[in-house]
């Protein structure tokens, strides 16, 4: 369709697609359009995940930033996503950037006047239907019935007269010959009873974490976004979310799965949550896990974990919502599969967070663990592979220092990993300062946002 070519291209190229472009974003659209309350339902998604700033960005734009993967996890949900990549049989390394880089601009496309449409234009609904539907499944055919006999056809009229004669006659010799005719019965064949097919073992459920993300936005408003396991969970996180924060100020949604496991936090959240009121906060409730982040200092992150330890003992895993993140990048990298490329790599790399203490540097330790995992996999890229490392900043404060700043930072990071092992004629590095936004710098988040460390492969 020609309003998509442009994109499907793009992306085709960009990402290595080929013709999997075209079905990628019939897929995103049509996830974005059969979301409870249509279009507006798919966009509170943003709201729920405390991404409404990043949101705002793209609406009206006709350039939007790309967003980056736990982003696009957070808005279409870890299931979803793995559905996706099983039916287009890709990778995360390369999905999750594609979509990054296609949900911004979809939605540019939508509302070029800066409004949400009630519902998408009729001729992308015909993309989606053109694009998804399956071939139409062959009539079964009807046997034709034998054709009527041929006008002045059927039986000649003199065999109407010699067929009774001929019983007649036949019963007159049975008598006369005084013989009785023995009809052997000749009895059933036994049936052969083939043997049954043992029915195949029910494979148990796949048991999922329950899970439940809160982020605080200041003046009591929360958003929230999880999964638990029955309605009786779900009904009680909402309740005391409601009695901390206001009833008026909690907004999200939570779904059932009965798959879910016991969310054994439960009874222990609001003693947690009490120490949440901090703007900017984030949390994320695992199985026994717990893990806390988001726009707030070092200082503030830390006295509200130790917090958390007098609540759940040392029965629970209490971490920094950014290790966390590292964490499952960690596993991805390890989970790459044979034949990957650099675009895999670096897909997994966007999604790690390097939270450089202001003004400074130094790559904190606890990244060099999911750095080291990356050189290890760099290092079986092809020789002329080029990866441009990318440092950036948010806007405040002066421009020149944030440059170097940010030239600085992405330093750094080659740095370590040449130490590694990586080639240095495999990685460059730039600071682009505050001149990329990924979001707006008017909000503590788009600021989040815009500071990181970001990889391209290169020219």
């Amino acid at each position: 369709m020609a309003i998509f070519d442009t994109l499907i291209t793009e992306i085709a190229s960009k990402f290595g697609l080929g013709n999997k472009a075209g079905p990628l974003v019939a897929q995103v659209l049509q996830f974005m359009t059969s979301d409870r309350g249509g279009l507006s339902g798919f966009f509170d998604r943003f709201k729920a995940a405390g991404l409404e700033g990043l949101l705002s960005s793209m609406v009206g734009s006709k350039d939007p930033q790309p967003m980056p993967a736990q982003q696009v996890e957070a808005v279409f949900g870890k299931s979803w996503l793995e559905g996706l990549m099983s039916k287009l049989g890709l990778g995360s390394g390369v999905v999750t950037p594609a979509l990054g880089s296609v949900v911004p601009k979809l939605i540019g496309m939508l509302t070029p006047d800066g409004r949400v449409p009630t519902s998408v234009p009729p001729a992308w609904q015909g993309f989606i239907d053109s694009t998804l539907r399956a071939p139409a499944a062959e009539p079964v055919r009807r046997a034709a019935a034998p054709p009527p006999p041929a006008a002045g056809g059927g039986f000649p009229k003199w065999l109407l007269w010699l067929i009774p004669l001929l019983i007649i006659g036949g019963l007159l010799w049975s008598l006369l010959s005084g013989k009785e005719e023995k009809v052997a019965v000749q009895a059933p064949a036994p049936a052969v009873v083939q043997p049954t097919a043992p029915a195949p073992a029910v494979q148990p459920a796949m048991k999922v974490q329950p899970r439940l993300g809160v982020n605080y936005h200041g003046d009591n408003y929360v958003t929230y976004s999880g999964v638990v396991k029955d309605e009786a969970s779900r009904t009680s996180i909402i309740d005391t979310l409601k009695g901390v924060f206001g009833a008026d100020n909690v907004f999200g949604e939570i779904k059932v799965d009965p798959n879910a496991e016991a969310a054994t936090w439960l009874d222990k959240l609001k003693a947690a949550i009490e120490n949440f009121k901090i703007p900017g906060l984030s949390a994320l409730f695992g199985g026994s896990s717990v893990s806390v982040g988001g726009l707030i200092p070092d200082v503030d992150r830390d006295r509200v974990l130790e917090a958390l330890k007098g609540v759940f003992g040392s029965g629970f895993s209490l971490a920094a919502l950014e290790e966390d993140a590292n964490t499952k990048a960690l596993a991805q990298i390890r989970g790459l599969k044979a034949g990957f490329g650099a675009q895999d790599v670096i897909g997994v790399l966007n999604a790690t967070v390097i939270n450089f203490a202001t003004g400074k540097a130094e790559v904190p330790s606890y990244n060099r663990a999911v750095l080291k995992e990356a050189a290890s996999v760099m290092k079986q890229l092809p020789p002329n592979t080029v990866i441009e490392i990318g440092g950036h900043t948010d806007s405040t404060g002066d421009a020149a220092a944030n440059m170097q700043l940010s030239q600085a930072r992405a330093e750094a990071v080659r740095a370590v990993l040449i130490e590694e092992g990586v080639a240095p004629s495999m990685l460059t590095a730039k600071g682009y300062g505050s001149t990329k936004p990924k979001a707006s710098n008017d909000t503590a988040e788009g600021r989040y946002q815009n500071r990181r460390i970001e990889y391209t492969v290169g020219q």
